[in-house]
């Protein structure tokens, strides 16, 4: 089973509970459902933290660049340069971006998430600022879409992070998102091989379990993980 086509993948989101308001804007769900077939289209895709993956986001591109990303965000799928500020407006050292002055832009600190201040953005490096645009524009309903495409394709993932296993009963998110496509992958019908140079892999070992995810599923399976932890 697999979304075949935007009512079908539109239809997922709401029944997961993809707000009535967002639910509206068809534009914003247009773009989830050309990450989930960009990740269905893959044969292999890569997980790993921010830090772990650099190398690999500025050497494979765009997930759009004619399908030969394997990870979810890179600096060409931004927009954004690594090497110097991104020639907008609302991007620089003096001129803060709409997001963080809005109080929108989050960053974890010390295990925590955090609102950014004013003081956070000018302290960055040209990177560093890259990269905190890449993770506000991100979406938990983005990084699903991702997962589910290359869970419906059976697609072998790699991952090249160390992440534990365990939920943090303290924090406001039980796991991080890293943890959460772990989570997704061995709900639905993958086993984790051994460590190799390249990260430890993960095969799709239970096809009926792959071909049966969906947001609702997968939504709910981390709330039920979430709840055992700060229980």
């Amino acid at each position: 089973m697999h979304y075949t086509n935007f009512a079908e993948f539109k239809g997922g989101l709401l029944e997961a509970g993809f707000s009535s308001q967002e639910g509206k804007n068809d534009a914003k769900i247009d773009m989830l459902f050309e990450y989930y077939r960009h990740a269905r289209g893959q044969t292999s895709l890569t997980l790993g933290r921010l830090k772990q993956t650099q190398a690999l986001r500025e050497t494979l591109g765009s997930v759009f660049d004619g399908g030969k990303s394997q990870l979810l965000l890179t600096p060409k799928a931004s927009g954004f340069d690594t090497s110097k500020p991104a020639p907008t407006p609302t991007v620089g050292k003096t001129v803060l971006p709409r997001g963080l002055k809005a109080g929108e832009w989050k960053e974890w600190t010390d295990g925590k998430e955090r609102t950014m201040t004013p003081a956070d953005w000018k302290n960055k490096n040209t990177q560093q600022q890259m990269e905190t645009m890449l993770g506000n524009r991100w979406s938990i309903w983005l990084n699903d879409a991702f997962i589910l495409g290359g869970i419906h394709s059976h697609v072998p993932f790699s991952l090249v992070s160390d992440v534990s296993d365990y939920g943090d009963a303290k924090s406001d998110f039980a796991f991080n998102v890293t943890q959460r496509e772990l989570i997704g992958l061995i709900t639905f019908g993958y086993s984790r091989g051994e460590p190799t140079a390249s990260g430890t892999g993960y095969k799709c070992t239970n096809t009926p379990l792959a071909d049966g995810a969906t947001f609702r599923a997968y939504v709910a399976q981390m709330d039920l993980y979430s709840a055992a932890v700060k229980s």
